[in-house]
């Protein structure tokens, strides 16, 4: 997982002590997960005879670490209540680049992009799959990555980038990031660079029905983009929320 310590050669409690002194709070979340997670394994072992991969201890590690935070991470007071539960038009001049991320089957994730200008109109719709059933967490963050690397092959520039993704939201907002995602954010970051007029919202799922559409199709259309006449679903739900700001 990264972590290290200089006091490899003493007794464990030699070890955990100097991890204490040295890591960050974050670092130390995954470190304690990470425990939890190999005596866990250790008793499945001895009580089941289950034998656990190391990588696929690590990935339960990162699981377990990212649902607990997602459990306790409770919105500021008001800060639930304020998110945009119908879909808005941009501004003059920009477009809003609706992001969706999510399960397609029993081993795939499928991610879907909708952007529209301050009309309402339809600019482009995109789909795209991956044979990896990812984490709902990682699977939002390599997501937008993807969406960013999308609008950059299409030279869009003055972009809003809505999700129904608080975690997403934060970590490319504020300085709180999960570590299972920490990297992909980072990525994401660096690549928002390139736009000179981008800015990020969080938004109601409600807000981003026609994105999550979209993923619910990444089996049907696992690489495609729509400059026009998109699947009827998704133009069905662009109308709608076209209407619904009227």
């Amino acid at each position: 997982m990264g972590l290290r310590s200089d006091a490899m050669e003493v007794d464990f409690a030699g070890w955990i002590l100097s991890c204490f002194s040295n890591y960050k709070p974050e670092d130390l979340a995954s470190l304690t997960q990470g425990l939890w997670t190999i005596w866990k394994a250790r008793n499945d072992k001895l009580f089941n005879g289950k034998s656990q991969d190391s990588a696929v201890a690590i990935q339960n590690t990162l699981k377990y670490w990212t649902e607990w935070l997602e459990a306790h991470d409770t919105p500021h007071q008001g800060e639930e209540q304020n998110v945009a539960k119908v879909w808005t038009p941009p501004s003059m001049n920009h477009l809003k680049i609706n992001i969706d991320a999510g399960w397609t089957g029993a081993m795939s994730t499928g991610f879907g992009l909708v952007a529209r200008d301050h009309n309402s109109n339809m600019m482009v719709v995109a789909s795209h799959m991956e044979n990896t059933r990812y984490d709902p967490t990682v699977a939002e963050a390599l997501g937008l990555r993807w969406s960013l690397f999308t609008i950059r092959d299409m030279d869009m520039e003055d972009v809003i980038i809505e999700t129904d993704s608080l975690l997403v939201y934060k970590a490319m907002t504020t300085d709180r990031c999960k570590p299972a995602i920490e990297p992909i954010i980072q990525d994401c970051k660096q690549l928002s660079n390139m736009f000179p007029g981008i800015s990020f919202s969080h938004v109601n799922k409600k807000a981003n029905n026609a994105a999550h559409i979209l993923v619910s199709l990444a089996n049907e259309f696992p690489s495609n983009v729509w400059w026009e006449n998109p699947p009827r679903a998704v133009a069905e739900a662009i109308f709608v929320d076209a209407f619904s700001t009227h």
